[in-house]
């Protein structure tokens, strides 16, 4: 790029491009190949984001169950949750989700589905917290598939207890 152009080269460059995006998407879909070339490129597309969640937006944590112990990458979030009690009260408590990658134990996967009673360990800012898998109300289950693939499961928690770190 020439200096005394300034921007104007790379409004040209970015304008071509444009129209030559425009251009190959028109081609493959009057011959069919988009078809073809859209299963790879959503898979992926699919594939690179579940990465960089893993890699930039997610956290270790320790799921266990019974005596087993994994370590995992998990993203989490957090919601108010309010349920009836007795006479008819309103209780309103926190939940956290767990989102993790669903497969095998080498692929960095929760090889099992989540039960009731398991416990996540979460150590943030000098205060471990632990979790216990708890389904939300009016559902059987603590888990649910958080994507169409099957490869993510969202784990409903409820924070145990929480202790600073020695």
């Amino acid at each position: 790029m020439c200096p005394a152009d300034g921007l104007g080269s790379d409004r040209r460059l970015s304008a071509g491009l444009f129209r030559l995006t425009k251009a190959f998407i028109r081609l493959t879909a009057q011959h069919g190949w988009l078809q073809f070339m859209g299963t790879n490129l959503l898979k992926n597309a699919r594939a690179w984001l579940a990465s960089q969640r893993e890699e930039h937006a997610s956290e270790l944590v320790t799921y266990r169950r019974e005596e087993q112990a994994l370590e995992l990458r998990a993203m989490l979030s957090s919601s108010a949750q309010s349920a009836l009690a007795a006479l008819g009260l309103s209780i309103e408590f926190d939940t956290v989700l767990f989102v993790f990658k669903f497969g095998p134990i080498e692929n960095g996967g929760l090889p099992f589905i989540p039960r009731a009673g398991d416990r996540i360990e979460y150590i943030a800012n000098g205060i471990r917290r632990v979790f216990h898998v708890t389904p939300p109300a009016g559902s059987q289950q603590a888990y649910q598939f958080a994507d169409g693939t099957g490869q993510s499961l969202k784990v409903s928690t409820v924070l145990h207890s929480s202790e600073p770190v020695l």
